[in-house]
């Protein structure tokens, strides 16, 4: 995944936790959204401390920033997108999770959420 798609501020993280609006997706992960002000699409990726120690969440969120590098992520609307992932999700293969996820991509970029 791209620095330029990559959501930083702690502020604008936190205001999009609270305020965004929920997409759950099959039981396996959830997805806060709300609309910024740049020109592309910001994301953010989260792992509960329930799951795992931080090295096991840190391989989680780099599996899937390593997806995400391979997707169109330009397609996405405006918005900044926090990925809040379950503990189903996180035991499933890099396979898997990234069928998962490209299927829940071309959801988001055909209109369905």
């Amino acid at each position: 995944m791209n620095k330029e798609f990559k959501l930083k501020k702690s502020e604008k993280f936190q205001e999009t936790f609270e305020k965004g609006k929920n997409i759950p997706y099959k039981n396996l992960f959830y997805v806060k959204y709300t609309k910024n002000n740049f020109d592309t699409a910001k994301i953010g990726l989260a792992v509960s401390k329930k799951h795992g120690n931080a090295p096991y969440r840190n391989h989680v969120k780099r599996q899937v920033r390593s997806i995400f590098s391979n997707l169109n992520l330009s397609k996405l609307k405006t918005n900044n997108y926090i990925f809040i992932f379950s503990k189903n999700f996180c035991e499933l293969k890099y396979k898997d999770k990234k069928e998962i996820l490209e299927e829940f991509y071309k959801k988001i970029i055909n209109g369905k959420f």
